[in-house]
């Protein structure tokens, strides 16, 4: 005995397939509409490339800069107390 039937006995009478079978399709675009869109995605997927790159370079750029010595306008003068000792600006109470 066969697990498959033959064409002609399994016939589709479901509601749902045949609405479908006397559905007409989507109306057909113009090219031309699909070429514009397709132009306009170009572009926006080329700026989001672009963008990341920037801020790639920037996050670079800021990581590089803070790496770098402290220049001498924020450099303090003062050297720093000895470990345990406060500072004379500290707020914390001892």
């Amino acid at each position: 005995m066969s697990s498959t039937l033959p064409a002609h006995e399994a016939t589709l009478d479901h509601p749902l397939l045949a609405a479908r079978r006397t559905m007409s399709p989507p109306p057909a675009r113009s090219a031309r509409l699909g070429a514009i869109v397709d132009r306009v995605f170009g572009w926006a997927a080329r700026a989001a490339a672009l963008l990341t790159l920037a801020l790639l370079a920037g996050i670079l750029v800021s990581l590089l800069v803070g790496a770098g010595p402290p220049s001498p306008s924020t450099a303090s003068t003062s050297s720093p107390a000895p470990h345990g000792t406060p500072s004379p600006t500290s707020t914390a109470a001892w």
